[in-house]
């Protein structure tokens, strides 16, 4: 009976850090086009279109790692070593995101948009799994410390 207490108690603290990451990543989008259309519209409307974007996907960067460490994995872990996983794990994501996309349109066949939608979320299942038990791990729990129900 504990053990399965313990399972449920565990299972909800899951779902609401799935929660805080979803909508981390959703709020990391709009500050991602807010960042970006402040700047292209308003504060350097004449630069260049890439050299922006740059800029506000590394706002966004450093917005969702603060986040994710605060808020939706509570980490009191190292900030250095923490960051360098982070940033490990966000190119390890953004290469798998490209390679699932290029794969869908060109291998598969399938439409753009589809394949950025198919991409995206292989991506943000492998980043959640990969920043909980990988980049935001507390050093007292195993890689898989998930409670016993057997």
């Amino acid at each position: 009976m504990a053990e399965a207490i313990n399972l449920k108690t565990h299972v909800i603290h899951e779902v609401r850090r799935l929660f805080r990451f979803v909508f981390v990543g959703a709020s990391s989008f709009l500050i991602h086009f807010g960042i970006y259309y402040l700047i292209s519209r308003f504060l350097w409307a004449t630069g260049n279109r890439l050299f922006i974007q740059i800029i506000s996907v590394g706002f966004t960067i450093l917005y969702n790692f603060l986040a994710h460490r605060r808020w939706t994995y509570q980490s009191n872990g190292r900030l250095r070593s923490e960051l360098l996983r982070f940033t490990f794990v966000v190119l390890a994501a953004s290469g798998i995101q490209t390679g699932v996309f290029w794969i869908a349109i060109h291998l598969l066949g399938f439409y753009d948009l589809w394949s950025l939608v198919l991409a995206s979320g292989i991506s943000a299942v492998f980043t959640f799994i990969t920043h909980r038990l990988f980049t935001f791990r507390h050093p007292s729990e195993t890689i898989l410390d998930v409670p016993d129900v057997i």
